[in-house]
């Protein structure tokens, strides 16, 4: 399945977004420790991420503490539950490593 995405600057430096129509695969720094497979593929179109954009600069601006997109990401079953037990977890809290491990 093809993903397109756009990058863009934010408070935090540039960050890439992309998606497959249906939701959020991916949101990426400029340097990550390993580069999301198939990058090579994507089709750069910043109308399919426009949300996820807006959203995410409303956040890094602080005038956001929820998201409403729709992620479909992508990774082994293990990095899906650490994902979804980090999505748990409100706004302005903190969890130890500790903590998401017991959750998970």
């Amino acid at each position: 399945m093809s993903l397109f995405y756009d990058r863009f600057d934010s408070p935090i430096g540039p960050l890439t977004v992309a998606g497959d129509g249906t939701g959020i695969a991916h949101i990426l720094f400029a340097s990550n420790r390993h580069d999301a497979k198939g990058r090579e593929h994507w089709r750069h179109d910043p109308a399919s991420v426009a949300e996820a954009r807006e959203q995410l600069l409303q956040y890094l601006h602080g005038e956001r503490q929820r998201f409403e997109l729709t992620l479909t990401p992508r990774g082994t079953p293990f990095q899906l539950r650490v994902w979804q037990a980090l999505a748990a977890i409100p706004f302005g809290s903190t969890w130890s490593y500790q903590q998401l491990a017991s959750h998970i």
